[in-house]
Parts: structure tokens; C-alpha cells; sequence
């Protein structure tokens, strides 16, 4: 396992080493355009048919709730501007607009930056207008700081909320004198709409991950068995690579991260609504290990010359893929149907361990017969490697896919109690 890691580290470094090459004498073109339909599988394209609309007008669309929840606190922030006459009550629809995000983590992350940079923007524009009293002076620093917020907008969130208080405190202290009170409303109003989005995204049509972490699970499940399938189906045919295969693995990677995703912004969720959370982290964390591992094989499979597939091989790769088939019936509280024998695994596992035996015991045997089946040293090398190798990934993935039907039960029953 070691060597192939290392093998792969090293061809992880050519291809690095390729691609800068690449950058350092070629421009960039859309090759992708050219109409190599291979390439272009690898686009996911963008939907904006009426099919996409209508999926989303459901409260079970997160994007529905937050297009719920934006409309109802801009007509209260509104409200609320109007009657306690407020100087400027647009600030507070602003503010909602730009902080109120579909999830509450991203949301109190906004809000706090909003916040804590409108403040020392206020203080610093106070102290600045205190001692410069000059309007010229006030109009250069009004076009430098609003330069360097829209610079930061997109890196520093923080930084922009002070740079864009200055900007509009510059703007009212060139043509009125109550500079006091800009600052004062700019502060109320924001505060009042950072109030409101954070209110919203609690009480109002709230959207927590918990909710959604089966969807998350089963759609990395299901990926990780497609890649599993594209893997044995590549040990099969000795093809290396195809088409089908790097998409499999792309679907697998990409369905992980956004299960890694959806757990970070649980963790940013209220302790009383970070439900099941010891149980969801440990399928996550079992079905990164799954992945990673998974990898781990189809590297080998895919970079190396390997030899006829067993029959144990064919037990191994079928347990594992019942098992992640089971997971995800219980994940949606259904009976189990993909069901083997218990001494299933262990036969093979024997097979496969007597062969690896066989190999290593008659090693200078084979070696010397070789010569005359034209067969090198390294060969006979690589085909135990190849048995080592397959034999403790393929027992470890099946472990793993043990546990996580474990603890996906452990997780229904639990979700069962409450």
C-alpha cells in the first residue's frame, strides 16, 4: 500500500510539472468548444428550463424558504424605516439583501462582519470628519475608499463594510454639515437589518442541515458504488482510464464534497439544532475513509498491469456494493433486500490469502521458470504486490461498508426514539 502511494504521489508530481510546462508556453483556449463531445461530458450544464423553476416552488427547496423569508423581512425592514421614521430606511433593505443567505451559518457570518465593519467605519469617518474639515479632501477620500471596498468585496467582507461606511460618510459630510446623525442612522440601520436576517433564518421557514442530511448521504452512497462498478469493470476489461470511469470518479469526488459541505454548515447551525450530529459525523467521516481508499485501488487498477480478475474478487466487490445499497435503504426506511451469508466473505478472503501465499512461498521458483515463459522478475513481483494490494483494500472497503450500514442504523433508530 505504501508503494502504490508512493507511486501515485510521484505521478501526481509528473502531471503537476506538465501542467505548469503548459501554462508557462501555451494561452489558454476554450478547447472545450471545439466539439470534442468526450470533454465535454465532463461539463455539468446549467439548467434553466421551467422544470427547475417548478422543482423549486416547494418548501422542501431551500432556495424557496430563503426567497420566502428575503421578501417577507424586506417589506417588515420597510415597514419598520417608515414608521420610526428612519433618515435613510433603504439601509435597512440593503443590508438584508446583502446578508440574508439560504443557510444560518453563512448568514451570522455575514451579519457579524456587517456589523463589526460598519462600526469601526463609523468610528474612524467620525474621528476623520472631526479633524479634516475640508470638502475637496472629503471628495478624494470618498473615491479612494469606495476603490478599495469594491476591491475587497469578493476577499474580505470585513474590510468591505469599512471601507463602504467611510465611502458614504465622505459622500454626506461634502454637502451637509449633520455628519453625526448619517453615522448614527448608517449604524441603527444596519444593526436593524442584520437583527432581522438573523431572526428570519431562526423563526421563519428555518432551513437546517439536519433536515437534508439523508438526501447528502445517499446521493455520496450511491456515487461511491458507481465508482466501485467503474473501478471492477476497468479490472475486467484492462482498460485503463475510459471515459465512463473518470466520470464515475468525478461524481464520487464531487457528491463527497458537497457531503463534507452540508456537515460544515451544520456545524454552524445552533447546538439545539445540530441534531444527530455525532451520528452523522460518523458516517461521514466512514464514508470518506470509503473514498479515499476506493482511490486508492482504482489507482493501482488503472496504472499498473494487473491479471485475471478471481471469483473472489467478484464476492468482494458485490458485498461491498449490496452494502452500500443497504445503507441507503434504511436511510429511506426501507427493508433490507440485498442480504448475503456471513461465511460468504471469509471463503473468499481464504481463497485470495492461499493464492497470495502460493506466490510469495514460490517466489525464486517462479522466478526462474520465468525465463522460460518470458516472464521478468518484476512481473512475478507485481502480481504479488497486486494480491497484497487487492486483498487488504477490498477487505478494508468491506469493513468499512459494514460500518456504515452500522451506523446509518444506529442513526434511523435513534431519529426512531425522538
Amino acid at each position: 500500500m505504501m508503494i502504490n502511494l508512493f507511486e501515485y504521489q510521484e505521478a501526481q508530481a509528473q502531471k503537476l510539472n506538465a501542467i505548469e510546462r503548459v501554462l508557462n508556453v501555451l494561452t489558454i483556449n476554450n478547447s472545450l468548444t471545439s466539439g470534442n463531445n468526450e470533454e465535454a461530458r465532463f461539463l455539468t450544464p446549467q439548467d434553466y428550463g421551467f422544470n427547475k423553476l417548478r422543482e423549486n416552488f416547494s418548501l422542501k427547496s431551500s432556495i424557496f424558504k430563503h426567497s420566502l423569508r428575503l421578501s417577507i423581512m424586506m417589506i417588515v425592514g420597510f415597514l419598520i424605516g417608515e414608521i420610526f421614521s428612519f433618515q435613510n430606511p433603504y439601509w435597512i433593505l440593503i443590508t438584508l439583501l446583502v446578508i440574508m443567505r439560504p443557510s444560518y451559518g453563512l448568514t451570522k457570518e455575514r451579519m457579524q462582519h456587517r456589523v463589526i465593519g460598519t462600526l469601526i467605519g463609523a468610528v474612524l469617518a467620525l474621528i476623520l470628519v472631526y479633524f479634516i474639515q475640508n470638502t475637496i479632501v472629503f471628495g478624494v477620500l470618498a473615491a479612494v475608499t469606495l476603490v478599495l471596498a469594491l476591491s475587497l468585496v469578493q476577499l474580505n467582507y470585513k474590510t468591505f463594510a469599512v471601507f463602504i461606511t467611510l465611502h458614504i460618510v465622505f459622500m454626506y459630510a461634502i454637502y451637509s454639515p449633520d455628519v453625526l446623525n448619517t453615522v448614527l442612522f448608517r449604524v441603527i440601520d444596519t444593526v436593524v437589518g442584520a437583527g432581522l436576517a438573523m431572526l428570519s433564518n431562526l423563526f421563519l421557514f428555518p432551513s437546517w442541515e439536519f433536515m437534508t442530511a439523508d438526501e447528502s448521504i445517499c446521493e455520496a452512497l450511491e456515487a461511491n458504488k458507481m465508482y466501485l462498478k467503474e473501478i471492477d469493470a476497468s479490472y475486467r476489461s484492462k482498460k485503463r482510464k475510459t471515459t465512463e470511469y473518470k466520470l464515475a470518479r468525478k461524481k464520487a469526488f464531487l457528491a463527497m464534497g458537497d457531503l463534507n459541505a452540508a456537515f460544515q454548515r451544520m456545524t454552524q447551525d445552533p447546538k439545539s439544532k445540530q441534531k444527530y450530529f455525532s451520528e452523522i459525523y460518523k458516517i461521514v467521516e466512514l464514508i470518506n475513509t470509503f473514498l479515499s481508499s476506493l482511490a486508492s485501488l482504482g489507482t493501482f487498477i488503472n496504472s499498473h498491469k494487473t491479471t485475471a480478475v478471481s471469483s473472489s474478487v467478484d464476492i468482494f466487490v458485490l458485498n461491498i456494493k449490496d452494502c452500500l445499497g443497504n445503507a441507503k435503504e434504511l436511510l429511506g426506511n426501507k427493508e433490507l433486500t440485498n442480504l448475503h451469508a456471513a461465511d460468504e466473505i471469509q471463503e473468499a478472503v481464504v481463497i485470495l490469502e492461499k493464492k497470495y501465499e502460493e506466490l510469495t512461498k514460490n517466489y525464486d521458483k517462479i522466478s526462474i521458470e520465468s525465463k522460460e515463459s518470458e516472464l521478468s522478475e518484476a512481473d512475478i513481483a507485481l502480481q504479488i504486490q497486486e494480491m497484497k494490494l487487492v486483498l487488504e483494500q477490498l477487505s478494508y472497503l468491506y469493513n468499512l461498508a459494514k460500518s456504515i450500514v452500522q451506523y446509518v442504523q444506529i442513526y434511523q433508530d435513534k431519529k426512531r426514539q425522538k
